[in-house]
């Protein structure tokens, strides 16, 4: 709804043309179409000019108000021969005529006036329309989707709803958790919390925090397994492993890096499910600090030499920056996620 209505702005003269002219309201059509029967051109040749001269009748329409091509020039900012061309361009498109000119200026023609009147009809449409759309911006109500990873989605976010109630309570909130990177571009989101690389440039992004990870195994689990005293003593141990398809993770990384063949267990593309396994007693994990708390008895392994970090992200799709639920949805998050993830 927002590009047909950018294209009757332009044509409109209230923003300048797209150059895209590809769709055209069939309403405007079919009224036109009924009121040219006297045309040469049949029904379909009439449409087909429609689709392809759309941009001409805001210089008609603009002549039809000033009734003047040489006004409408100055307001347009373009010359009189350019706006004589573009009308008569029309007319010959229509196989009307739709203006008469004479010494004094322009007038309409039965036509013309035919014409002039659903224009007008449409501006007024497409006025409306607009003011229903900024009003709708501004209202602190309606749906917004959050997607965010697991850890993040379950440790952080969503014990910060009742809060949010509180604040917004005419915000319809969907909060979309998993380790996939859902698509802002395909609209699968409004808005979207990652770690690491935004990867999508074309995005509204803010820096939110950095994320440290490090090693934890339950202490139970050094019961039936020595404490690592050096790395190389790693190679005696068992890991459990997040991954998220193609590419590797920093944490990773890292690891590979202390430890170039980890004997790995488990591998998860779930973060909860890895923290389970870790709290299980089941390996060795590389978890995100904001996760770890004292009640879950973890031990932290060679802090000092495992700490990678990760950059975390808040994005939005651009064109929702000016709706005030959007808005107020990303300054909440951003605050509640900062201050959970600090040190």
């Amino acid at each position: 709804m927002c590009a047909f209505l950018h294209q009757r702005h332009a044509f409109l003269g209230l923003f300048p043309p797209p150059g895209d002219t590809a769709l055209v309201p069939k309403p405007f059509f079919f009224k036109i179409s009924r009121s040219l029967m006297n045309s040469a051109t049949s029904p379909e040749s009439q449409k087909e000019i429609l689709l392809q001269n759309w941009d001409l009748y805001r210089y008609f329409l603009s002549v039809a108000r000033v009734g003047s091509v040489s006004e409408a020039a100055k307001q347009l900012g373009e010359s009189q021969p350019t706006i004589s061309r573009k009308l008569k361009d029309l007319e010959t498109s229509l196989g009307v005529q739709l203006v008469e000119r004479t010494t004094a200026g322009t007038t309409m023609t039965a036509a013309g006036e035919l014409v002039l009147n659903h224009i007008q009809n449409i501006e007024r449409e497409a006025i409306g329309m607009s003011q229903a759309l900024r009003e709708d911006g501004q209202q602190m109500s309606g749906k917004v989707v959050v997607a965010a990873p697991e850890g993040l989605g379950v440790t952080i976010i969503a014990r910060s709803l009742p809060k949010f109630r509180v604040l917004h309570p005419g915000i319809d909130l969907e909060l979309r958790i998993g380790a996939s990177k859902l698509d802002l571009i395909q609209r699968d989101a409004d808005i979207a919390i990652r770690i690491g690389d935004p990867l999508q440039a074309s995005v509204l992004g803010r820096r939110i925090n950095t994320v440290t990870f490090g090693l934890y195994a339950q202490k139970r689990y050094f019961k039936q397994n020595p404490i690592p005293r050096t790395i190389d003593n790693l190679r005696d141990h068992q890991f459990v492993e997040l991954t998220v398809g193609r590419g590797k993770l920093p944490q990773e990384i890292e690891l590979e890096r202390l430890l170039p063949v980890p004997r790995r267990v488990l591998r998860t593309d779930n973060m909860q499910v890895l923290l389970n396994a870790v709290r299980d007693g089941i390996g060795i994990g590389a978890l995100p600090s904001y996760m770890i708390s004292p009640a879950m008895n973890l031990h932290h392994i060679f802090p000092q030499k495992f700490a990678p970090k990760a950059e975390l992200w808040i994005l939005m799709r651009r064109e929702l920056r000016d709706v005030a639920r959007m808005r107020a949805t990303v300054s909440f998050l951003t605050n509640v996620v900062k201050q959970a993830t600090s040190p």
